[in-house]
């Protein structure tokens, strides 16, 4: 094999479960992996080590491979192209998606194996939500349960990645008729993102022991409404489930963009949308939509109303993980 393509699909965050620490875990993410938008990546063996990719994605790229290679003791050259992305910094985990992609593609070219819990330390990615990690091997709707956070002075705090991934409490398949409205900023360069994203979460306020309580039930009440198909249940939870906890920090981030949003679809928020939601840190929108016959038309006349701020799709959950 001289070289291959691998492909997986971003991933959306709901909320992180247990950002207070009393009984000794932290984190904890619940979310979705997508079909779409995809990363797609041509890897080759080469004369010389080369690397295409836009601007915001070459660093990384670089980067990533290089670990990679010296990790499994391979000491030839490689092309590496990312012929497909999505943007960047926007909630959509693309650093968890590289890193998965390239060590499942450089392992499969060269004929080498990798454990995937080993890319979480090497890469530093996929230590603090599982839902970008679980996703990109199994898809599906993912819950996880964070990581022991330690005691005394080997304390973590919520800025620092675990060595390991974090456990899997659940991973269910998602019904195909529950589609994803997506709503990604064209420019997010304008959008205020918190590229430390360590230093956001070292600095985020105390999240009360209460809150916990209700995002962990919330949680559940969407699992076991995937099982049993119940689409205004897993609405009605995943809603409030967006608005606790350190959602309420992550939206300051970008509010007026927000507001703009919610603004210009106040006539559809609530009416033939259920309510949009903020993915990770943003600036991604979000809203999960019952299929019917209309629901095309809803999500052109949200094309028409947002097109000068915002890419809108309507995309699937993939539950079976990548290409």
């Amino acid at each position: 094999m001289k070289s291959l393509v691998i492909k997986t699909g971003a991933r959306l965050h709901f909320n992180s479960l247990l950002m207070n620490d009393s009984f000794g875990r932290g984190c904890g993410g619940v979310g979705l992996k997508l079909k779409e938008p995809i990363l797609k990546i041509k890897i080759s063996k080469s004369d010389k080590m080369s690397f295409c990719a836009p601007d915001d994605w070459l660093n990384d790229l670089g980067s990533f491979t290089l670990k990679i290679l010296r990790k499994l003791n391979i000491e030839s050259n490689v092309k590496v192209s990312v012929i497909k992305c999505f943007p960047r910094h926007v909630g959509l985990g693309s650093e968890t998606q590289l890193g998965m992609c390239l060590s499942r593609g450089i392992s499969t070219l060269f004929d080498k194996k990798l454990d995937y819990k080993d890319i979480v330390k090497l890469l530093d990615v996929g230590g603090v939500s599982g839902v970008g990690y679980y996703g990109f091997i199994s898809g599906g709707f993912i819950i996880d349960g964070g990581y022991p956070m330690g005691e005394d002075k080997f304390k973590k705090n919520f800025s620092i990645h675990s060595e390991n991934p974090p456990c899997l409490v659940g991973r269910y398949i998602f019904p195909k008729e529950w589609k994803i409205l997506l709503i990604i900023p064209k420019n997010p360069k304008k959008c205020k993102l918190p590229f430390n994203e360590d230093k956001f979460f070292k600095n985020l306020p105390e999240i009360l022991l209460e809150e916990n309580y209700k995002l962990c039930f919330n949680a559940y009440l969407m699992a076991a409404s995937v099982q049993d198909r119940d689409y205004e249940g897993f609405v009605s939870a995943l809603y409030r489930l967006s608005q606790l906890g350190s959602k309420k920090a992550e939206i300051k981030l970008n509010k007026n963009y927000y507001k703009e949003i919610k603004s210009r679809l106040k006539e559809i928020i609530g009416q033939e949308i259920p309510f949009l939601a903020v993915s990770s840190l943003g600036a991604t929108m979000y809203s999960v939509l019952l299929y019917s016959k209309e629901t095309n038309d809803i999500v052109e006349k949200i094309k028409s109303l947002l097109k000068d701020i915002a890419s809108v799709s309507l995309v699937s959950v993939n539950n079976s993980g990548q290409d």
